[in-house]
């Protein structure tokens, strides 16, 4: 079993805060699915397509993205989490 360690900053002026509840502005999920794709990538590993994504609790500004990637058979199971707590989780189909 392969694992392997990434962080991804949410800046607070990233492009999908504005307009994305203004007043309680949060992460949308898609972008967030983006950025594990993205870590995934830079990684070594090709994507070839998210299996499963389930998320936890919204993302608001600032703070560090931290995403575990463990390489279980022929798929790449996730976790990202913010200081200690998950907030998404999820398989990837890779190529071998």
């Amino acid at each position: 079993m392969i694992t392997i360690h990434a962080i991804k900053e949410i800046r607070d002026d990233h492009p999908a805060f504005p307009g994305h509840f203004p007043d309680n502005p949060i992460l949308p999920g898609a972008v967030l699915a983006e950025m594990v794709v993205e870590c995934a990538t830079e990684a070594g590993l090709t994507v070839v397509s998210i299996e499963a994504i389930k998320f936890g609790r919204p993302i608001n500004r600032g703070g560090n993205l931290a995403i575990r990637f463990q390489h279980v058979g022929a798929s790449v199971q996730f976790v990202c989490t913010m200081a200690t707590e998950a907030v998404a989780k999820g398989k990837l189909r890779v190529a071998a």
